[in-house]
């Protein structure tokens, strides 16, 4: 796992510009591993009941820290290319896709983690905490990518919480270096308790309430060790450090 980022920025403070003229690079012999790969994900999908499908996707071209703002520049891709790509180690031809997870906590002081369910491609049955791609139809804000708006988005979607009573802020930008893909995570708090859960898709098989001490956070990651996505281990790690001053 490649920590890129270390900071703390709330709404505001993330500048995310959307270039959608701006196309990924590519060869011929790019394109065959990517219609290579498609081609194999579409038959693991039929054979084991997954979902799915080449839906649009951001692209990171370039980020950096300005003053107290993170700015990123976004260009467009789709769930098709990043599965052809994410094994390249040229940067220039891969998709990138930008993402987004949180550490969640609820009222009765409990981080929400869950385990994937079956049916999806990345992960099925791996522990995550929330989170998923940044989308640019359900996130667009103007010319540019409201990417709170995802992460309160999935938070809604997979928990049931929703938006307009949660606050965020983000902790840091990391990526994992299997596939290459970079990630947001945050600190969401809830004003619900943890038995108010209620998630409105099944995309988890279970959901999970951990208490929010540093002890039992350890423990979860103990337990979920080689079955939780590298991301969430950031993203409770980066949030222990951040909340309780105190290095996993």
């Amino acid at each position: 796992m490649d920590i890129l980022l270390e900071g703390e920025w709330k709404p505001g403070s993330i500048v995310a510009t959307f270039e959608p003229g701006i196309k990924r690079p590519t060869t011929p012999s790019v394109e065959q591993q990517i219609a290579r790969d498609w081609a194999a994900a579409e038959l693991e999908a039929v054979q084991h009941d997954r979902l799915l499908f080449p839906g649009p996707l951001v692209r990171v071209l370039h980020y950096e820290r300005r003053s107290h703002a993170l700015c990123f520049r976004l260009g467009p891709t789709d769930y098709r290319e990043y599965i052809g790509t994410k094994s390249l180690e040229d940067a220039e031809f891969r998709a990138d896709p930008l993402t987004a997870c949180a550490a969640v906590r609820t009222a009765d002081g409990k981080i929400v983690v869950g385990r994937r369910g079956h049916r999806n491609m990345e992960n099925a049955g791996w522990w995550h905490l929330i989170g998923g791609y940044v989308d640019p139809t359900h996130d667009r804000a103007g010319d540019g990518i409201d990417v709170f708006g995802t992460i309160l988005r999935e938070i809604e979607e997979e928990v049931g919480f929703p938006r307009h009573e949660v606050s965020a802020v983000c902790l840091g930008l990391v990526r994992w270096r299997p596939t290459h893909k970079p990630e947001l995570i945050f600190f969401v708090q809830s004003p619900r308790t943890s038995a108010e859960i209620r998630p409105a898709d099944d995309e988890h098989e279970e959901i999970r309430p951990i208490h929010d001490h540093p002890d039992a956070i350890q423990e979860f990651l103990e337990q979920a060790s080689g079955r939780i996505a590298g991301p969430g281990v950031a993203c409770l790690v980066r949030y222990a450090a951040w909340r309780h001053s105190t290095d996993l």
